[in-house]
């Protein structure tokens, strides 16, 4: 809830104002996805950002934009942890498998985006950061 509030906050912050729903709602599904990571102290909320995305699909009052950016939020830390944990022969956080083909399908999907809509992106999982 905090995390959330920060994002917010550095939305507001940043005059973007096409990031400001975006940042209320990005993480709304995390209570859904939470798993206990294998240490027993951590949780992992991996998928959470479709299952937000799910959530709020069928609100009117919220943009295409808005939706896409809540699903898409996490695409670009995804593919750089995927392929990392692909490399090292690792499973997801939840223990899911991570393969050649499912990096490749979320770099298809982050390459079929408009230039300015992965700009977007990068300056939203900045204000994500900060809120950390």
């Amino acid at each position: 809830m905090i995390h959330t509030l920060k994002v917010f906050w550095f939305a507001i912050l940043s005059g973007r104002k096409r990031f400001v729903v975006a940042a209320l709602l990005h993480d709304i599904g995390k209570p859904f996805m939470a798993t206990l990571k294998a240490d027993g102290h951590d949780y992992s909320f991996t998928n959470h950002e479709e299952k937000s995305y799910q959530m709020i699909k069928w609100c009117p009052f919220i943009s295409r934009y808005t939706k896409d950016l809540i699903r898409y939020h996490y695409i670009i830390r995804r593919i750089s942890k995927d392929a990392k944990k692909l490399t090292e022969g690792k499973n997801s956080s939840n223990g899911d498998p991570i393969t050649k083909e499912s990096v490749q399908k979320l770099v298809c999907t982050y390459n079929s985006f408009s230039r300015e809509f992965k700009r977007d992106l990068k300056m939203f999982q900045k204000l994500d950061d900060k809120g950390k």
